[in-house]
């Protein structure tokens, strides 16, 4: 038992080590927002930015802000100008404001930010000044308020990763190179053009919430670094409200087959999924998928899943169900003179034939089509239209 516990403590002190590798700025946020990562770039904070209670219940654990001009600010000289990464916890109290969490450097159209609902288009957004380098990733269900989130972002050779609670996603193509020499870092804001804090436009605010556990990396975390960081900052030892990380879409099948709605979920502890149709549990469906077998009519409507666990609940938002039910049916077209009456008739053979009467049509000011509605089951019919006296 003593090696085994020996071993463990090992592999945990590299676990640790590898996410302490390449860290250009630590700021836990415990009391005070001083830099842990070594590297003594300490913050201050900014009209009444206090010390607040974090995701654990500890006091003094976090750092709260009012969205009126509360934030942190440190130098940002020696902070990554290529690859990076940069993770933080926060908990909003509103997103309508479009709050601005995290940004640095730039001298123009080029420096970085982080923040949510920016040009009130619901998602999580990094990007530079005048838009000219965006990621944007759309809000799977409802802004993220009032429930604590880790999100991550990593800038690598391929690109810009958003991850959230360790999940990635969104990804696009291209990098960033921002000017860092005599910026600076702003938490609760962001930077200017010129990376100069604070700032704020029609399109971003300050921050109406908390930060915490706040990490800039001057290299590119993997993804699996990413999940660890995730766990090992409170990840598991914290409740995490539950989220989609790919919520339900609408479903459209064939009358009679099968029909399977499905959703990608997290959150800690790991959520309880009840479907729902129209507003009612539906007995038994309980998983993150839910199928029926031979899809009819009464099955056509509205379902949502409802997420929960112990830290909270979050509905998807409702899909429906349809049929694509395509009919092959024969048609006549008819023309002639305006006024002319036609007898259509049809045949199941034509020789020799016997001629049934379907209906008559009058020929008004444009051509008639006679679709027969009752040909869906004929192997084979013949028609034709008889002018009438």
């Amino acid at each position: 038992m003593a090696v085994i516990t020996a071993a463990l403590t090992v592999l945990t002190g590299l676990a640790q080590t590898s996410l302490t590798n390449g860290l250009a700025a630590y700021y836990p946020l415990d009391g005070n927002a001083l830099d842990l990562s070594g590297n003594g770039n300490d913050a201050m904070a900014m009209n009444g930015a206090a010390p607040a209670t974090n995701r654990f219940g500890n006091a003094n654990g976090c750092y709260s802000f009012n969205g009126a001009g509360q934030y942190l600010v440190a130098s940002a000289s020696l902070f990554p100008t290529t690859n990076r990464t940069v993770s933080l916890w926060f908990k909003l109290n509103r997103a309508d404001n479009r709050p601005g969490l995290l940004g640095y450097g730039g001298n123009s159209a080029n420096s970085f930010f982080m923040g949510l609902n920016h040009w009130g288009d619901q998602s999580y957004v990094v990007s530079s000044h005048y838009n000219a380098y965006t990621l944007a990733v759309p809000f799977t269900n409802n802004a993220p308020v009032n429930a604590w989130y880790h999100w991550t972002v990593v800038m690598d050779n391929g690109g810009l990763h958003f991850y959230l609670n360790g999940y990635l996603i969104g990804s696009r193509n291209g990098v960033l190179e921002t000017p860092v020499a005599g910026t600076q870092l702003g938490l609760g804001t962001i930077c200017s053009p010129t990376g100069s804090v604070p700032y704020t436009d029609g399109n971003v605010g300050y921050l109406d919430g908390y930060l915490d556990d706040v990490r800039i990396y001057n290299r590119s975390l993997s993804p699996a670094e990413v999940l660890e960081l995730y766990t090992l900052d409170g990840g598991n030892g914290g409740d995490i409200s539950p989220f989609f990380i790919q919520p339900p879409i609408s479903q459209v099948v064939d009358i009679g087959t099968t029909c399977t709605f499905f959703a990608k979920t997290a959150g800690t502890p790991d959520p309880a999924c009840q479907w729902r149709f129209h507003g009612q549990n539906i007995p038994g469906a309980t998983n993150s998928s839910y199928s029926i077998p031979a899809a009819g009519l009464s099955d056509i409507g509205w379902y949502d899943l409802v997420v929960s666990n112990r830290a909270g609940k979050i509905t998807s938002a409702p899909v429906s169900l349809n049929f694509c039910y395509i009919k092959m049916l024969a048609a006549v077209f008819v023309n002639g003179p305006a006024g002319s009456t036609y007898q259509i008739q049809a045949s199941s053979a034509l020789q020799p034939s016997v001629w049934i009467t379907l209906t008559n049509v009058t020929v008004a000011n444009q051509p008639i089509i006679y679709v027969d509605y009752a040909s869906e089951t004929n192997r084979m019919q013949f028609y034709r239209a008889v002018p009438q006296p």
